[in-house]
């Protein structure tokens, strides 16, 4: 697959789950750790997050930058993902 177009379908798949997080954000706040406060707006947060680092990914001279981001984004998520499945 040609690297850009592959670049391209993950920047949607990744602008569309993080407009989930505003569209059905009862499924977000379901997983979110007890322990962390304000629940609400982290999860529109890391939409917010989600959505521009993706786009990031689209702007040559932002996606090294938006790589590294995302690639954090998801050790955090995969986190909240662990607690999800521990609970």
């Amino acid at each position: 697959m040609n690297e850009s177009i592959g670049l391209n379908v993950m920047a949607a798949i990744y602008v569309f789950a993080g407009l989930m997080h505003f569209i059905k954000p009862k499924i977000y706040l379901r997983i979110m750790p007890r322990h962390l406060s304000n629940h609400k707006a982290l999860v529109y947060l890391s939409g917010i997050a989600e959505i521009l680092l993706d786009i990031g990914l689209c702007i040559p001279i932002l996606k090294v930058i938006s790589v590294y981001g995302i690639i954090t984004m998801l050790a955090v998520f995969l986190l909240v993902h662990f607690y999800m499945l521990s609970g």
